[in-house]
């Protein structure tokens, strides 16, 4: 294979990466889920007519830039667009590391192909903690890169940029990748990890506990409290992986855990949530049992086969070069993931801040010599290019997978011809697809949006809640008692709370 220079082989990946991603741009690429949607409207004003300068998840600070940039030129996309550009700069400095780090030419481009393979895959499915992870980790790797053993300083590098912004985006990120890292490195045995965290350790500790200052004195401390239970109850594990044994014990548990809320908000209590969160905890390490390991770690991962051709590639890819301290990384953050299992869920996410942190532990591994002429190295490559050209197919197709909001549209504008000033809409997230860049969105939604409108907003005098049909039939007992105040409007079912 004919040498490229440095300058040449960032040039070459960075293009591919660059034309990729305006492609995708233009396809159906969609939020892996409906919180960067919320997000994207609060920020941008789509949600409450006014850009929100607190959108819950990202920090503080970040999100009042983004209602600035909203409030200065609604037009252009800051959100996503601000996702898809973390994603590129992470991809390029990763690029720059890899040319640095690797001599050998074949082993370069394909550590690059398994970033570019990552970088596409989660811009089709676009997810926050996705975006500060990759941030953190290219961040956290360039500063460990250039730390020299044990001898500490208190230096900062522009790349320490990429930790801070994956920390405004979601602050709990960067800590797990660092902590990810911080216990692989007794396999490690790199003196220089540990001096590398201790100035982003300290900067995190400080900013989490002036954040939290901030939204105390802003008055959000109550909403924080009630939402960080909200979300410790709902994304329980015992919850979300046994939600069907809860119909009949407790139902209105089992319809919190499959995203609808009692009506009368004031019955969602902190007091309500802390019982529900103390019965669930108790019931966490009976689950210590193989058939529920299993379902935890397949439940979020199962429908995911790139990722897992990906990670799986890349196992191979790494056993070939370094042998066994490859298996010895991976099988201790299964072990990591596996004790964890009962009190995370095992997103998506997680299973790519996993995979990030692999990447990078095996990244810091001394370098071997090329073994075998590339035996392994050229069929994984070849492979994982198809794959993606698959991946682009199906995309190309997709547009006939999307859910008209025809119907939708025409009822919500009856509602609002009728005096509804307020409207719930209760259905699939696939409904939500038609919105995702409209300027004013004509419902609100159940959830952690409905906990912040009770600390911030003021209700109306009349509401409504729109039921998709297929919703109705499947939690029709959730329903029920309002029977009596129900209407019937084509593939929607009405309720009139006054």
């Amino acid at each position: 294979m004919e040498k490229v220079s440095a300058t040449q082989f960032v040039r070459i990946w960075a293009t591919l990466g660059l034309l990729a991603l305006i492609l995708i741009w233009f396809l159906p690429w969609r939020f892996q889920t409906n919180d960067d949607e919320i997000m994207m409207w609060l920020v941008s004003g789509a949600y409450t007519g006014t850009p929100e300068s607190f959108a819950v998840f990202i920090h503080p600070i970040l999100s009042w830039v983004f209602a600035k940039l909203y409030t200065l030129f609604p037009e252009i996309p800051w959100y996503p667009l601000t996702w898809f550009g973390a994603m590129y700069m992470s991809y390029i400095i990763s690029l720059e590391l890899i040319w640095k780090r690797k001599s050998d030419q074949i082993q370069r481009h394909c550590w690059s192909l398994f970033l570019f393979a990552f970088l596409i895959h989660f811009t089709f499915f676009l997810q926050f903690s996705i975006v500060a992870a990759f941030l953190a980790s290219a961040g956290l790797l360039a500063r460990i890169l250039k730390t020299q053993g044990l001898k500490f300083q208190v230096k900062l590098y522009w790349t320490d940029l990429l930790i801070v912004l994956g920390f405004l985006i979601r602050y709990e990120v960067p800590f797990l990748i660092l902590a990810g890292l911080l216990s692989l490195n007794f396999i490690l045995r790199q003196k220089r990890v540990f001096t590398a965290a201790l100035i982003p350790i300290l900067f995190l500790c400080i900013s989490v506990g002036f954040t939290q200052l901030w939204i105390h004195q802003q008055g959000l401390g109550e909403f924080q409290k009630l939402n960080t239970l909200r979300s410790q109850v709902f994304d329980h594990p015992v919850l979300q992986l046994m939600k069907d044994g809860f119909k009949n014990e407790d139902p209105n548990l089992y319809f919190f855990a499959n995203g609808l809320i009692d009506f009368q908000r004031d019955e969602l209590s902190v007091e309500k949530m802390e019982t529900w969160k103390v019965s669930l905890d108790q019931a966490r390490f009976p689950l210590y049992q193989p058939t529920w390991i299993i379902q935890s770690f397949r439940t979020f991962l199962e429908h995911e086969r790139f990722f897992i051709a990906l990670i799986s590639f890349f196992l191979i890819f790494g056993t070939f070069i370094f042998r066994t301290k490859v298996i010895y990384l991976a099988l201790t953050l299964f072990f990591i993931a596996l004790v964890l299992s009962p009190f995370y869920l095992l997103k998506v996410q997680i299973y790519a801040i996993l995979f990030l942190t692999l990447i990078s532990a095996c990244f810091l591994l001394p370098e071997k010599s090329f073994l075998s002429n590339t035996k392994i190295i050229y069929p994984i490559s070849i492979i994982l290019i198809l794959l993606l050209g698959v991946h682009f197919t199906s995309f190309f197709k997709s547009k006939a997978n999307l859910v008209s909001s025809r119907s939708l549209d025409e009822n919500l504008l009856n509602l609002r011809n009728d005096g509804y000033e307020r409207i719930y809409l209760i259905g699939a997230g696939s409904i939500l697809r038609e919105y995702r860049f409209a300027k004013n969105i004509p419902f609100k939604l159940l959830g952690w949006p409905t906990f912040l409108e009770g600390s911030q907003f003021t209700d109306s005098n009349k509401t409504a809640y729109l039921i998709d049909n297929n919703t109705y039939s499947t939690f029709s007992a959730y329903f029920k008692k309002h029977e009596e105040q129900q209407i019937l409007m084509d593939d929607y079912i009405l309720l009139d709370l006054k």
